[in-house]
């Protein structure tokens, strides 16, 4: 868990910037597998997109 939190921290900034991140070259820095980092941030991205569909608030 602890390398897969440091691949989404090497992430994240690229995706919050509209910038397309080097999801391999990421994976391997943070010693993870990039297939399992792929549908790890796929998985993350769909999730963000639907909540954009809705009227989503923080309380």
């Amino acid at each position: 868990m602890k390398k897969m939190n440091h691949f989404l921290q090497l992430v994240l900034p690229y995706i919050n910037s509209g910038q397309q991140p080097d999801v391999d070259a990421m994976a391997r820095e943070a010693g993870v597998d990039p297939r399992e980092a792929r549908e790890v941030l796929e998985s993350a991205m769909e999730r963000f997109s639907y909540l954009k569909t809705k009227d989503f608030k923080i309380k």
